[in-house]
């Protein structure tokens, strides 16, 4: 009952948000933490038949519907840090978004080629890549992630840059670049979805366009996205990849995002073993900035890494998945009930700061970007709080501050049109 109520509080929410409160808003921190819970857990509690969910997950869920209210503006407006910007250096900086931009540019145009210099597109599309993925080591290459972090902040600023200046041609060519590179490279499917579905949100935005309209028009493209994680889901695991009916895309999707299943196996790991006392953050945070060269005993920093093994007994791998448990999961492990309290209102938190920071560059500039981290934020949630990531871009916004942000900047008139 209680797990019924909370869901329906959530959706009521949801909706409540986005048709009356922000009856033009195509996106909104309040979305960040409210949306992925509908989908990973709310939607398979309906069609498992309301068969109750773990008490970790309630609780989560109560918290998640607490903060929502608080407002993420608000947050905002309130933890603002009113830097000296320094005049006359605006070209100089554009010069290096556009460089850091070309520079990423480059090196997925080379990455393209140098991949279907040796495989045939039929054949880079149905290889596994989790297997690939996972027997060169999830846990290398975390300065290139950093450092491709940096540069696909630029890259975004970029785009919304030529699409203000009206060089359509060459925005849409760095659009389909990225999306081209997902598609050949990404392991995960929602990482193709996404930039197509923030290029259009970045239209409708730039449009006006009635989003009540909108809500009706998007029940088709779920549907459609059902269909795609279940078939792309077997294709890409070497099962038999006839498309089949709405119902079992359904069971599918239902089966493959029910996270309660793993809050249920921290609950009882926890039970027996105790939690972390904030280990995991501390990893996450500070030690995983230390190269691993300097710290060759390095342990794994991600938790979600690290408990695959501990629960599962073996190492993460092709047939042995990481277990994500969610930033619910996560907190749990790391202090119970407090530690989820501390993880979600920090992802809201910073994930606000950021969203805002970036909305309110000046022309509209950092309006691509906050639609592209809006959906990075999704992806989080599932996860852990992603330490690296947030402090790079909060530097990154730090310094982009310096030369481009206007501290005496009121809400820009257009700030209607998004929420």
């Amino acid at each position: 009952m209680i797990s019924f109520i909370l869901s329906l509080s959530i959706i009521f929410r949801v909706l409540y948000l986005f048709i009356f409160k922000y009856k033009t808003s195509l996106l909104y921190p309040e979305y960040f933490i409210l949306v992925p819970p509908v989908f990973i857990f709310i939607i398979p509690y309906f069609l498992s038949g309301f068969e109750d969910i773990s008490f970790i997950t309630n609780f989560g869920l109560l918290i998640i519907f607490i903060l929502s209210f608080f407002s993420s503006r608000q947050i905002f407006l309130k933890s603002r840090i009113r830097l000296r910007r320094i005049e006359g250096l605006q070209k100089i900086f554009l010069f290096l978004i556009s460089l850091f931009a070309y520079t990423l540019l480059f090196i997925q145009i080379f990455s393209i080629y140098e991949l279907l210099k040796g495989s045939s597109l039929l054949q880079i599309f149905l290889s596994n890549r989790l297997e690939s993925y996972f027997d060169e080591s999830i846990d290398k290459g975390s300065a290139l992630g950093a450092f491709t972090v940096i540069l696909s902040f630029f890259y975004y600023i970029q785009v919304s840059i030529l699409f203000v200046e009206k060089k359509y041609k060459l925005a849409f060519f760095f659009v389909f670049i990225e999306i081209f590179y997902l598609m050949l490279f990404a392991v995960t499917r929602l990482s193709v979805v996404f930039p197509i579905v923030s290029i259009a949100i970045f239209f409708l935005y730039k449009s006006n366009v009635n989003l009540k309209k909108l809500l009706y028009s998007s029940v088709f493209f779920f549907i459609l996205l059902a269909f795609y994680m279940s078939f792309s889901n077997k294709l890409r695991t070497g099962q038999d990849s006839e498309v089949v009916s709405l119902k079992e895309s359904l069971n599918d999707i239902s089966k493959e995002i029910n996270y309660d299943q793993y809050h249920k196996m921290a609950e009882k790991w926890v039970d027996i073993r105790g939690v972390e006392y904030g280990y995991g953050w501390y990893l996450g945070s500070f030690v995983n900035f230390i190269p691993r060269f300097i710290y060759p005993d390095k342990p794994i920093t991600s938790s979600a890494n690290r408990y695959t093994e501990k629960v599962t007994g073996s190492a993460p791998s092709m047939y042995n998945p990481v277990i994500t448990f969610t930033l619910i999961g996560d907190g749990y492990f790391q202090l119970s009930y407090l530690g989820i309290i501390l993880e979600l209102i920090f992802f809201y938190y910073v994930s606000s700061v950021i969203f805002w920071n970036l909305y309110y560059m000046p022309n509209n500039f950092g309006i691509y970007p906050a639609i592209r981290f809006s959906f990075f934020a999704f992806i989080y949630f599932r996860a852990e709080i992603p330490f690296v990531q947030f402090f790079i871009y909060l530097l990154l916004i730090v310094f982009t501050s310096l030369f481009f942000y206007d501290k005496d900047r009121e809400l820009p008139i257009s700030y209607r049109y998004l929420g």
